[in-house]
């Protein structure tokens, strides 16, 4: 029952008038994100907060530092290592928290060589999404996921529209159909591109989590470039295969088992190697869902006992 005033990290700024409304309405200042902790140029802290580091004293209530995450792409990088405003910015923020956690073990070990302690590793939150069912959905079909609007993917995005559509392709034969999920509109030009060559493929593009999920849950496997299809097919138990542009998938399929299910992309990523952890993704289905729902448990339990920490905070 309590109301959430929601921030933009792309568009507004924490001014000090915007803080001092803050110390009199809210009742504590949660800030969180996969990839806050990157460089960012425009920004007044140098990262993914845009506040003056200067007036971080000026705010009065609890700071929660939510599951944040680093961003650090293989190949034609934008973000390179933390400038040392934001590195100063980013010590500063958590020294003043009054909780403070990351989502993966890469950026644990960044914060922790800065010199900040007290933060803990929990699970990104969307791992816990409850899918919200469908009517009409396919019995037998794959989820897909496919971007090419990152640097890196953009120079690699012929090779893989070639492989997105072969393995479409291959997966027509095994008797699927195949599902292109859209986290968000800038994925709706590769749909697109495959739709060209292979007219069967379907779509989901709808603002609306739990129903991911629940497209994910009744896949019967996976195939993602992008880390949150990764994550979405986790909270609903569907082993998935990552193909992989930045640290933190590797991170995150590391937390949970998958690493053998990961490919780089980069220039040996080819379909053989594609085709091959399907194979194997088919073979083991059954025994990687069971082993997901218990994982899952055990995340749940760390996560909740964060959450109750914040829930301890409002006023």
């Amino acid at each position: 029952d309590i109301p959430i005033a929601n921030f933009s990290i792309k568009c507004d700024i924490l001014t000090i008038e915007k803080i001092k409304q803050m110390n009199e309405e809210a009742s504590i200042l949660l800030i969180g994100g996969s990839g806050l902790y990157s460089n960012l140029a425009n920004s007044p802290s140098g990262w993914y907060f845009h506040c003056e580091t200067k007036l971080f004293k000026e705010i009065r209530v609890p700071i929660v530092l939510y599951a944040i995450g680093a961003m650090n792409n293989f190949e034609y990088d934008v973000y390179g290592e933390l400038s040392s405003k934001a590195r100063q910015s980013i010590v500063e923020i958590n020294k003043l928290s009054a909780l403070s956690s990351v989502r993966d073990i890469r950026t644990f070990g960044i914060l922790q060589k800065m010199g900040v302690s007290g933060h803990c590793l929990i699970a990104d939150p969307a791992c816990f999404l409850e899918p919200s069912p469908i009517k009409n959905l396919l019995k037998k079909f794959v989820a897909i996921n496919f971007i090419d609007y990152k640097p890196i993917l953009k120079h690699y995005s012929a090779g893989l529209l070639y492989i997105a559509y072969m393995l479409c392709a291959s997966l027509k034969k095994r008797g699927y159909s195949i599902i292109f999920v859209a986290h968000d509109c800038l994925e709706h030009s590769f749909y697109l591109k495959i739709k060209e060559n292979f007219p069967e493929l379907l779509y989901y593009n709808e603002d609306n989590p739990k129903e991911m999920v629940y497209i994910y849950s009744k896949a019967d496997f996976s195939i993602g470039v992008r880390c949150h299809s990764n994550i979405f097919s986790f909270a609903g138990n569907t082993p998935m295969i990552s193909l992989m542009y930045d640290e933190k998938q590797i991170e995150f399929m590391s937390s949970i088992g998958m690493g053998k299910y990961a490919l780089r992309i980069d220039k040996n990523l080819t379909l053989e190697n594609a085709v091959d952890k399907i194979d194997n993704i088919i073979e083991k289905k059954g025994r990687i869902r069971k082993d997901f729902a218990e994982l899952k448990k055990r995340f749940l339990d760390t996560e909740l006992n964060f959450v109750k920490k914040v829930v301890g905070l409002i006023k």
